[in-house]
């Protein structure tokens, strides 16, 4: 990996090429002869063997180059004991160091061991086969040390580098170890030791980690999950784990080695994309909600040139008719009653027409719509204002059931108005001899069905809403019919939507509610007829 350096560098040696550099320190001049011989005889020409009489002739050679090996004696002119293998181990590196002794000087040499001696010979008491082995073993040892030193160095190099948290635990959940990175998360490692695992895991969290932990330890596969640390702060982070089993020699589980990494930015961006998506996702919406309205206001000029149109080619011939009437009337006499009453029926009907021509006028008054939104209760009760002249002139009662605070439709409300005065004053021309108009709006859930909403259903500014307003005519039993089964003087509207619809004024009403995307039905009985209007919010 680029980014890792060691500072140790191995000298990798083959023993057939290279020989073995020992460094025999001896004050005894003939002891050290004999070794040079026998060592000769063990390690034949692979060996070069430098002697030094002092302990300061050590010191000169430890500097000048590197050793395979040190034969050290303790008991030197310049130097005596323990102190001697303090010298020469700060001097000689990494070489390993065996102790000469003397049996005056074994307990010396055993605790030279203790310090990091190789090995210890006692002063004749040793063969050739017995120093050789001697130093091949403390070379070999001191070649693997290195090894383990460096593969020690390389885990603690990756461990201090790496971001991910490493956490080894023994079976029970407790921190065997964590490596540095834990320090920005929960603290210093060193006081992580020994502490269980599970504390600052999220309590929501927690009792699902420790099972995932216990099957982990059970099963001897490990597994990834995700979830949350409550940091001493308040701090929540997201973390996920990878868990790992350490076998013992039994092969049973005896450590697990978790491997961690902090999600939290992960998570908070996904959160972040998310809103971002339902933002773009509601304005969206948004956008087809103003092109639908855009295209119902449309719609509505078109609706409202047609009934220009319409009003305009219409009353000029209107006007003809009602004043030939009024000539017929007027001037032709006649002795059958019935051209009499056909001509009345007549009158009343141009009447009727000029009206609905007057309305089609008033309606394509406004060349552009003023769509906003209103509350269907509040449109209602001011365009029952104007009636209340005409209410008593009928004998109508009025019962009045609106509900506040429904919620808002957008629309125009000046369109929408013409629209009930037109409904309100069709029904109070239907009951010739009284009656009762009762209004009421309420609103309902969508899912709930348009016909199964209780009146004052609870309404909310919820999309899918159902806002609906009756109009319901019912009119006093009039005796003066001609016949039980005839209808009665003055009623027109909507016959339950079926066939030709007789009042063009109500098809027009019809017309522009549906624009707004509602819509009207009608339901006539005997007495009335009732109108219920539903738009969806």
């Amino acid at each position: 990996m680029a980014w890792f350096s060691h500072p140790i560098q191995v000298r990798m040696r083959k023993e057939a090429e290279l020989p073995v550099k020992v460094l025999l320190v001896e004050d005894q001049r003939t002891f050290a002869e004999l070794l040079k011989a026998i060592l000769s005889q063990v390690l034949s020409n692979r060996m070069e063997v430098t002697l030094a009489h002092r302990l300061s002739e050590a010191a000169a050679c430890l500097k000048e180059g590197q050793w395979d090996v040190v034969l050290l004696d303790l008991s030197l002119p310049d130097q005596q004991g323990l102190r001697t293998y303090e010298e020469v181990k700060r001097r000689a590196g990494a070489a390993p160091i065996i102790v000469l002794s003397g049996l005056d000087d074994e307990d010396v040499a055993v605790e030279a061991v203790r310090q990091g001696a190789q090995d210890y010979l006692v002063k004749g008491q040793f063969d050739s086969r017995m120093l050789g082995r001697a130093i091949r073993y403390a070379i070999e040892r001191k070649r693997i040390e290195e090894r383990l030193g460096q593969s020690e160095e390389f885990h603690r190099l990756i461990s201090e580098n790496v971001s991910d948290l490493i956490a080894v635990l023994d079976p029970e959940g407790r921190r065997l170890y964590n490596s540095p990175s834990y320090n920005g998360l929960l603290g210093a490692p060193d006081k992580l030791r020994g502490t269980t695992s599970f504390l600052e895991i999220h309590p929501e969290d927690r009792e699902r980690i420790g099972r995932i932990f216990r099957e982990t330890i059970e099963s001897g596969i490990g597994q990834r999950t995700d979830y949350r640390f409550l940091i001493g702060d308040g701090t929540v982070r997201h973390v996920e784990s990878q868990g790992s089993v350490i076998r013992d020699k039994t092969g049973a589980p005896c450590k697990v080695v978790v491997v961690s990494r902090d999600i939290t930015n992960r998570i908070l961006s996904e959160r972040e994309l998310r809103a971002a998506l339902a933002e773009v996702q509601t304005a969206n919406e948004q956008l087809k909600a103003t092109q639908r309205q855009l295209l119902q206001s449309e719609k509505l000029e078109i609706v409202s040139t047609f009934a220009a149109g319409v009003a305009h080619e219409v009353k000029n011939p209107l006007q003809t008719i009602l004043l030939g009437i009024d000539y017929l009337s007027q001037y032709v006499t006649t002795d059958d009653p019935n051209a009499t009453l056909l001509l009345e029926e007549m009158s009343l009907a141009v009447e009727r027409c000029d009206s609905v021509i007057r309305g089609l006028l008033e309606l394509s008054v406004h060349s552009r719509r003023d769509i906003r939104e209103h509350d269907l209760s509040r449109l209602i009760a001011q365009s029952l204002r104007g009636f209340e002249e005409e209410l008593g002139n009928h004998s109508v009662r009025l019962v009045l059931e609106l509900a506040p605070g429904l919620p808002l439709l957008r629309l125009d409300g000046c369109t929408m108005k013409h629209v009930f005065i037109n409904l309100f004053g069709h029904c109070i021309r239907a009951m010739a001899a009284g009656g009762t108009l009762t209004v009421r709006t309420y609103a309902h859930g969508a899912a709930q069905g348009e016909d199964g909403a209780a009146h004052g259903a609870p309404s909310g500014n919820r999309e899918g809403t159902i806002v609906v307003a009756e109009i319901e005519e019912l009119a006093e039993p009039d005796l003066s019919h001609k016949s039980p089964g005839a209808p009665r003087h003055g009623s027109r509207g909507l016959p339950n939507g079926k066939g030709k619809e007789k009042d063009f004024g109500l098809m027009v009403s019809r017309k522009i509610i549906e624009l707004y995307g509602g819509k009207i039905e009608t339901n006539k009985s005997e007495l009335g007829t009732k109108y219920t209007l539903s738009f969806k919010t």
